[in-house]
């Protein structure tokens, strides 16, 4: 309560929008997680983390998530972002993001992260996402560039990775890539998308797929490699 109290007394003294972010907040808590005290203060503490950016949007984190946001980093709320969103009843999994020294996530549409997924932006690290969901098991690493369209679904387990961690002698620089998925993309359970990939619109990934070159919008890869196996292709 005392905590509560801290808040209001901050908002009140500042601007009318950290106002309409803490009733927003009230609302959202509520609405998911009845009368939970622990889920109410997580969120507060979340969101009036001087990191972040609302633009009129909330981060709306469940009580087993963890957020972690070192020194001059930024999450841009343009759009609200559901961080741990639960499958079963008591479930206890975390989701997570940690953005690591400039690190930076954009969210420019509305974004689910289930739990049991990480989300983790090295140092210098970009993620711009667009919209959709990553679901339980995920696991994305971001060092470089890394876009994410509108409407993604992202199935179980699925890993992107823009970077090595490792450099290998002789290949210095090129251990870090850009990634660029579109608009409207599946990507299926068990797949790995990795450094230096465009993944085109409409583009579906199959289950355990390990794409390691551009796909070309509205068609289907398979394999490891992942390599086209039909054109043309439309799903909903």
């Amino acid at each position: 309560m005392t905590l509560i109290i801290v808040i209001l007394v901050y908002c009140r003294v500042t601007n009318l929008s950290k106002i309409n972010i803490f009733r927003k907040l009230l609302k959202l808590v509520y609405k998911n997680y009845g009368f939970s005290m622990c889920s109410l203060v997580k969120n507060l503490v979340f969101n009036f983390d001087k990191h972040i950016n609302h633009n009129d949007s909330v981060l709306l984190a469940s009580p087993q998530s963890q957020l972690r946001l070192d020194k001059d980093t930024q999450l841009n709320l343009g759009a609200p972002l559901l961080l741990g969103k639960n499958l079963f009843k008591d479930d206890s999994q975390q989701a997570k993001i940690w953005i690591m020294e400039g690190g930076r996530i954009d969210v420019c549409g509305s974004f689910v992260i289930h739990n049991g997924a990480l989300v983790h932006i090295r140092k210098g690290g970009h993620l711009l996402v667009k919209g959709g969901y990553l679901n339980w098991g995920c696991n994305i690493v971001c060092e470089g560039y890394m876009e994410i369209g509108e409407g993604c679904t992202i199935a179980p387990n699925v890993m992107i990775r823009d970077c090595d961690s490792h450099e290998i002698i002789g290949q210095e620089g090129q251990s870090v890539k850009d990634i660029n998925i579109g608009n409207h993309v599946w990507i299926g359970q068990n797949a790995a998308i990795l450094k230096g990939v465009t993944i085109g619109d409409g583009a579906i990934v199959a289950a355990n797929a390990v794409v390691t070159k551009d796909v070309p919008a509205h068609s289907a890869v398979a394999g490891n490699p992942a390599r086209v196996i039909k054109e043309n292709v439309y799903w909903k």
